[in-house]
């Protein structure tokens, strides 16, 4: 290899690491991970009938807010204890936003909405609500107080006699057994 040819290559390598170095210093910041105890991030999505959803409408209330998909068969599997807790805790100020993360929407949400007869409001997801909660798999799930802070992630699926507890105590009520 002579110099000259040494020297282009040099210079083609300094200017691509000069190119590669401004765009990642004006690439926005990716969001910080949601933690417990930290502002749930926001959240403003459509539902399967087409109105809007936020979660700022649920403040002063408990809501888990789980990620799911219909052909997730954990998420499946999670639908009984759900429906338990969701029908002891609702009249004590205790709500479920299911937000699916399906491909095909409405299409696929809807039918399965109506054969596992799910009674919370079910939203359908898009990729930044995704990015902003870092949901990587499935189920993921975050319990929310009512200020509108995270309480609990919980990734994979959860047993719901922990759910019911970490309910019970967001909700100030004392624990199962106590009287």
């Amino acid at each position: 290899m002579n110099w000259r040819t040494a020297l282009t290559a040099v210079g083609a390598v300094a200017l691509g690491l000069f190119a590669y170095s401004s765009v990642v210093r004006l690439a926005p910041s990716p969001r910080p991970q949601p933690r417990e105890g930290s502002p749930a991030p926001r959240l403003e999505l459509a539902d399967v009938s087409g109105q809007r959803a936020a979660l700022a409408q649920y403040k002063g209330r408990v809501v888990l807010l789980d990620f799911w998909a219909t052909w997730c068969d954990s998420c499946t599997a999670e639908l009984p204890g759900l429906r338990k807790l969701y029908d002891k805790y609702r009249p004590s100020g205790f709500e479920i936003l299911a937000a699916s993360v399906d491909a095909d929407g409405r299409r696929k949400v809807v039918p399965y909405i109506a054969e596992h007869s799910i009674p919370w409001r079910v939203l359908l997801a898009d990729t930044d609500t995704e990015s902003a909660y870092r949901v990587w798999g499935l189920p993921a799930k975050f319990l929310i107080d009512p200020e509108g802070l995270i309480a609990r992630r919980y990734e994979g699926p959860v047993d719901p006699r922990v759910l019911e507890s970490e309910v019970r105590r967001l909700l100030k009520m004392p624990p199962k057994g106590d009287s």
